[in-house]
């Protein structure tokens, strides 16, 4: 089977991109899994695949690269946005996105007839702990105390489209990242499991953060991570309410306006097209 893709990134975090028709096989979940191998498939850190929408003007469907389903992710819309635009399966710069997690509202700038960023309206974070998922004692999950191995460590929860797990360490390096990432996003206290954000706050307006994502491991960026480590810190009084976070592949722009809506903004890069051959 011959199967017609884009390769995309958005700060680093990759993506094969298609569209969906009938010709597509029904387990898209291997799919994923097969086309995001980074030694026998095109490598990715997730699979999204654009289809018709009965409540927005373009569904996203996203798969991690291990085959589980996400809910939303943040550098992936940016990058599905650009795509659908690009494709003409959208016509305007201003459209929704129907996700898992509810509409996304998006917003795409233009450079010599290119999409050069795109800009979206996020919603609200889930604050309660019944949300995130998390089991606590407590209405919302903040700054609670789990066992980390031999170690107590802080976390800080919310769900921003996914589940999403702060820790606010200055000194954190990638072996951290990779050595404490994999318990915290399997730990019992997350029945459906985490994204972990190790976050490292520079000064008011600027965030360092690097993660370990839920079902695709240590990525170059997460956009909903971003949103989710900017409101954590804008919570404790750490930032003000527009920061660039910094991460491994780049550097997003999240703010929130009036109504408490986290906004992120970043770019949305074509990096290859072809043809996957799938048996």
């Amino acid at each position: 089977m011959k199967i017609k893709f884009k390769k995309m990134h958005g700060a680093g975090n990759d993506f094969v991109v298609m569209t969906f028709s009938q010709d597509l096989p029904k387990d898209l979940a291997s799919l994923a899994q097969n086309m995001c191998h980074r030694r026998f498939g095109i490598g990715a850190d997730g699979l999204m695949v654009a289809a018709p929408s009965e409540t927005a003007d373009i569904k996203m469907i996203f798969y991690n690269a291990d085959g589980t389903v996400a809910e939303m992710c943040g550098n992936g819309v940016r990058c599905f946005s650009k795509y659908v635009f690009e494709e003409k399966l959208v016509d305007s710069k201003t459209f929704v996105v129907e996700t898992l997690a509810g509409p996304q509202y998006i917003t795409l700038s233009e450079k010599n007839g290119s999409v050069s960023g795109v800009r979206v309206v996020m919603g609200k974070a889930q604050l309660y702990a019944k949300d995130v998922p998390a089991i606590t004692s407590h209405d919302m999950f903040e700054d609670e105390s789990v066992q980390i191995g031999k170690d107590e460590i802080l976390l800080t929860s919310m769900r921003v489209g996914v589940p999403h797990t702060m820790i606010f360490d200055p000194s954190f390096t990638d072996e951290t990242v990779r050595s404490i990432g994999p318990s915290v996003e399997k730990h019992d206290v997350f029945p459906e499991n985490t994204n972990v954000n190790f976050v490292h706050i520079i000064d008011k307006q600027t965030i360092r953060m690097a993660t370990w994502e839920r079902g695709a491991g240590a990525t170059l960026a997460c956009g909903t991570g971003a949103c989710a480590a900017f409101y954590a810190a804008y919570r404790k009084s750490l930032v003000g309410d527009k920061v660039t976070v910094k991460v491994p592949g780049g550097e997003l722009e999240i703010s929130k306006n009036d109504k408490d809506e986290i906004i992120m903004e970043g770019n949305a890069v074509r990096v290859a097209e072809g043809y996957y051959y799938y048996e």
